[in-house]
This record gives C-alpha cells, sequence and structure tokens, in this order.
C-alpha cells in the first residue's frame, strides 16, 4: 500500500518499521513520543520544516522490514517525554485528581533521589512530573514507582482533573471526587480520534477547568452541569452545555454516549469542540442526548 499525507506517523511505523529510517534521516528524531506519533504524515512535515513530497517519495521507496539498530538505539523509552535538551527525559506517575497517600509521595521522591531527577514539577494537570531522566533510567525508574507509564501525550484520554468537591471543600455543592475517579477509571488512556481532556468541580466556580475542557462537569445545587467542546491552547474556546440538572448515573450514562460517538465518528486529530463545529450543534446533541447513540 502507498503512505499519505492523512496517516499518522504511527501507522506508518506500524506498517513498515524500517519507515523509522527515513524520519530519523530527514530530522524527525523523536519517534518513540506518543504526541509525535500521532502526527499525521502532513503535520509531522509542517512541524519538523519537512518537504511533506520528499518526505512521502522517501517512506513509499524504502523496503519493508524492521528498524535498523541505530533506529531502535533512538527510540523513545516508553511513557517517556523529551527534554529540551534533547538527552534527558520527564515521566508523568498516574494520580487520578492528584490524589495520593504518603507512601506513595515519598516512593515517588525516593525515585527522583535515586535517579538523579532534576526537579519533581507539580503541574497544572493534577500530576507530578520528574524531569530529568537518563533514557537508560526511564524503565527502571518505572519499576521502582510499580507503576504502568502513564498516559500523558498521544490521541487518548488524558489524565482527568476533579476538585475535592463537596467532601472537603466549604463551596463544593456536589460529589467530584467520586465522579471523577469514576471517569478516570473508565476513560484515562482511552485510545480517540484525538486527545480528550475532562475535568468535574463541584461548584460553579470550576476551579478544574471544567469549561476549557474537551468533557466538563460542573456541580451545582440542582445536580450536574455537563459542558463539551472546549480547550485551552492556543485558540482557546470555551465549552457549551449540552445538558444540566443532570445526577452522578445520568453524567456517567452521558459521557459514555459522548465518548463512543466521538470514537466512531471524531477524524484523526480532530479535537472535540471543532468535531461539534464541523457537524454542527444540533447534529451532535441529537446525536448524544439519544438513548440508543
Amino acid at each position: 500500500m502507498s503512505f499519505t499525507k492523512e496517516m499518522t506517523v504511527k501507522q506508518v511505523l506500524d506498517l513498515n518499521p524500517k519507515t523509522a529510517e527515513v524520519f530519523r534521516k530527514l530530522g524527525m528524531h523523536c519517534l518513540g513520543c506518543p504526541s509525535a506519533v500521532g502526527e499525521t504524515v502532513a503535520g509531522a512535515a509542517r512541524t519538523h520544516n519537512l518537504d511533506l513530497n520528499l518526505l512521502l517519495q522517501e517512506l513509499n521507496g524504502i523496503e519493508y522490514g524492521e528498524l535498523s539498530p541505530e533506529a531502535m538505539a533512538e527510540a523513545m523509552p516508553e511513557g517517556a517525554i523529551i527534554q529540551k535538551d534533547k538527552e534527558h527525559f520527564a515521566i508523568v506517575p498516574h494520580l487520578p485528581g492528584g490524589l495520593v497517600d504518603p507512601g506513595t509521595l515519598r516512593r515517588i521522591a525516593e525515585v527522583a533521589e535515586k535517579y538523579g531527577c532534576a526537579a519533581i514539577k507539580l503541574t497544572s494537570a493534577q500530576r507530578l512530573a520528574l524531569v530529568g531522566l537518563k533514557k537508560e533510567d526511564v524503565p527502571k525508574a518505572w519499576e521502582d514507582l510499580g507503576m504502568k507509564p502513564g498516559a500523558a501525550h498521544g490521541n487518548r484520554v488524558r489524565n482527568i482533573k476533579f476538585c475535592p468537591g463537596d467532601a472537603f471543600c466549604i463551596r463544593g455543592e456536589q460529589d467530584a471526587i467520586n465522579l471523577g475517579m469514576a471517569l478516570d477509571a473508565r476513560y484515562h488512556g482511552m485510545e480517540l480520534p484525538a486527545k480528550m481532556k475532562m475535568a468535574v468541580s463541584g461548584c460553579p466556580r470550576k476551579c478544574t477547568d471544567a469549561s476549557s475542557v474537551d468533557i466538563g462537569v460542573v456541580g451545582t445545587a440542582t445536580g450536574y452541569m455537563l459542558l463539551v467542546g472546549g480547550c485551552g491552547g492556543i485558540k482557546p474556546r470555551q465549552g457549551r452545555m449540552l445538558a444540566e440538572g443532570l445526577s452522578k448515573e445520568e453524567v456517567l450514562g452521558l459521557v459514555e454516549r459522548i465518548v463512543g460517538y466521538f470514537r466512531e465518528h471524531g477524524e484523526l486529530n480532530e479535537r472535540l469542540g471543532n468535531h461539534i463545529v464541523r457537524v454542527g450543534w444540533e447534529a451532535f446533541k441529537e446525536a448524544v442526548l439519544t438513548k440508543e447513540a
């Protein structure tokens, strides 16, 4: 088959691992990074300032085969994010909602100290990033942590943010912790056509940025309100209210329909908000608010 500009780098690599040598030769060295391999070939060409026609010509011209030892040596360790110096890596243990017990916190600190991490970074996504690991130490660090590599990048559901809600916060109007944990257990790491972010806020103050994520849940005096299509980044978009006055069970059911719909109908690298713009608000509502959707 012929490789096209619409295919992702990962699809190309899966079909012919030897194409890694083409990407590497043309200057794309981050082939283990989920965000890089999740890009389309056209997107990768733009990101790395490559000639798209030349890239496609080279990809389609190389024989089928396995990675060379050189390409294997440059592969990114699983669950790692390359740093600015192109020599060190960061890993992000998965801590749902930023909740962590003292034992886990001590273990993270011990691993960071053992492998000489430059920093432990508290992130805006309620995660702890261990920054400055050597490549050969990444798998050992994950093993010592006793955790699977986190889903920090790529076209998948990212870490789900949630606040203390009515369990601890004086302003909390609804349970955010249990709902957030349920969403995290069901969706974290799930592969989708594009990345998806979710957040749960226990009150309308939205301290978890629930109005600027793909699916945001907001606690109110009368139940939960569900917002869709928001995002941050270079072109931020406010989420739009899809439903309100929902119970926890109704939220979980509606999120299930939204995610299922998006898995089937979303286009590659198209965020939920952009998808809604493309198909139209009324068509989207009809699709996901129907019980059988």
